[in-house]
């Protein structure tokens, strides 16, 4: 059965940064004292046992950047009291260090990305996405509520968290709304919650806006986020590297 570990970047733990697994393929990190009993209502600590999770998007502590392992228990796994996803062990073996974007769901290194863009925004960019998301603040509200219901637990958080630290709300808003993209259908999840998430993050690289954005009323972003999405077509077919117009993200220099 194989698990998933998610550590911080030089393979220590983000629970305790002064525990160091084994990361290369085949080493095995054992606790140094595992509780007695690491079983259900066993009333284990997390300083007790190891933790890994089932799936590769809720991983617990996982902050991003990170390191993700695939691992295989050594002797049995337990599962937790409070999360679904977590299981407890005493030792586990390293199987390969995965792509750490799978530990963001399937738009992964959309978010990344995402992530990479909000930390180089200029003073100029970071404030038009900032008064693009104050004009629209009740529509969004409600948009990240439902995108919150239907989120992935530890993906939501690590990625919300770095957006939020380099360019706040608007940022954490389109990290989050790629986190749940494919979930639209589900939990109450549309495709306009998704759209008004994205679109004060692309309106505010977007400059000028294209004409057709000029006199739609504020409130309508999930409108305005199709509409820039639309143009990504037509940007591509002008020349522009599709890598560099990744879905909602466009260059602050393009220009339709």
């Amino acid at each position: 059965m194989i698990y998933y570990k998610a550590l911080q970047p030089d393979g220590t733990s983000f629970h305790d940064p002064a525990f160091r697994w084994a990361t290369e393929p085949g080493g095995i990190t054992k606790h140094p004292n595992p509780a007695a009993s690491i079983a259900r209502k066993s009333g284990a600590k997390a300083s007790g046992y190891l933790s890994v999770a089932a799936v590769p998007t809720d991983c617990t502590s996982m902050r991003w950047p990170c390191m993700l392992l695939a691992v295989e228990p050594v002797g049995r796994v337990a599962l937790d009291d409070e999360y679904p996803n977590k299981r407890r062990g005493r030792a586990f073996r390293t199987v390969e260090q995965l792509d750490p974007v799978l530990a963001l769901g399937p738009q992964g290194a959309d978010i990344a990305l995402l992530i990479e863009r909000a930390v180089r925004l200029t003073f100029e960019q970071a404030d038009a996405i900032g008064a693009t998301w104050r004009a629209a603040l009740p529509v969004w509200d409600a948009a990240w509520y439902a995108a919150r219901h239907a989120a992935r637990d530890a993906a939501w958080h690590a990625a919300r968290d770095a957006a939020w630290h380099a360019a706040r709300h608007a940022a954490r808003g389109a990290a989050a709304a790629l986190v749940v993209a494919d979930l639209v259908g589900t939990h109450g999840l549309t495709q306009d919650h998704i759209d008004t998430l994205l679109a004060p993050w692309v309106m505010g690289h977007y400059r000028p806006l294209p004409l057709c954005l000029v006199e739609q009323p504020a409130d309508d972003l999930a409108e305005q986020g199709r509409k820039l999405a639309s143009a990504r077509d037509d940007l591509i077919a002008q020349g522009f590297d599709p890598a560099d117009l990744i879905l909602p993200l466009y260059p602050s220099e393009a220009r339709p």
